[in-house]
């Protein structure tokens, strides 16, 4: 798991379970079991800013909850400079010398496969751009799968029911609307399709508790941006998920009117 607003770049290869398989609490009674006391990975954020996200388990008592924890999880984000390059008094500021080496060690294996230089040995930003928002796309991409991945077993296996309960009542009401305005927005699926979609959408956004984007399996939302993440992966694509609701605003939204 990765800060909010922020995407993978590059993550090594750590054999499980590192720190970043350890419990998001982050405090243990005793040292938690790990390969490695330390991680870190390249991230990106929707301004194309770089950043070392890290972890380390550090010595640290701490009473919480009646409970007496002798260990933490320390962890943060080194922004990287403008040229790519890593923050030397933010890095200094780290306690843990072994967080201090393992970024040093991940952001220098990433630096030299990753950036593009000229023949001069200066940064070729152009092609940096180029790069960076290809490795963001890529990075949403990952991330919008593994929402879909980790709710797909309480989002799919209601579809059949709703998808009927729409054809029996509802679709009736704007099966001469709906399908033409999706295709005359540039849709490209399938009338079955769509209304798969639809439902999707519908169970995605079901909340017995809006105000707390509590999910139909009990558990919550981290905020509407993973709401509407998850439902771009069902969609397929940012713009297919844009064009749906927008049918279904234009399509569904004056039904009320003219049912009154």
């Amino acid at each position: 798991m990765i800060p909010n607003g922020w995407f993978v770049l590059q993550q090594p290869k750590y054999k499980t379970p590192s720190v970043f398989d350890l419990h998001e609490r982050g405090l243990f009674t005793s040292m938690p079991s790990v390969t490695r006391e330390s991680g870190a990975c390249l991230i990106i954020n929707e301004d194309n800013q770089v950043g070392v996200y890290y972890k380390c388990v550090a010595q640290g008592h701490k009473v919480q909850e009646n409970i007496s924890y002798a260990y933490r999880v320390d962890l943060g984000i080194l922004r990287l400079t403008a040229d790519m390059k890593l923050d030397e008094k933010a890095l200094a500021d780290i306690g843990e010398s072994g967080a201090r080496e393992e970024i040093l060690r991940v952001h220098g294996e990433w630096y030299k496969s990753y950036i593009p230089l000229q023949a001069d040995g200066s940064l070729d930003n152009a092609e940096l751009e180029r790069k960076l928002n290809s490795s963001l796309s890529e990075g949403k991409k990952l991330y919008r799968e593994e929402l879909k991945r980790k709710n797909s077993r309480w989002i799919e296996p209601f579809l059949g029911r709703k998808i009927w309960d729409f054809r029996r009542v509802l679709y009736r009401l704007v099966a001469g609307e709906l399908y033409p305005d999706y295709r005359a927005r540039g849709g490209e699926d399938a009338e079955d399709g769509l209304i798969r979609k639809i439902q999707l959408f519908s169970r995605i956004y079901d909340s017995d508790d809006p105000d707390n984007l509590l999910k139909p399996d009990g558990n919550n939302w981290e905020n509407e941006d993973e709401m509407w993440d998850c439902w771009i992966a069902y969609a397929g694509s940012e713009s297919e998920a844009k064009r749906v609701c927008q049918s279904m605003e234009a399509v569904f939204r004056p039904l009320p009117a003219m049912l009154s």
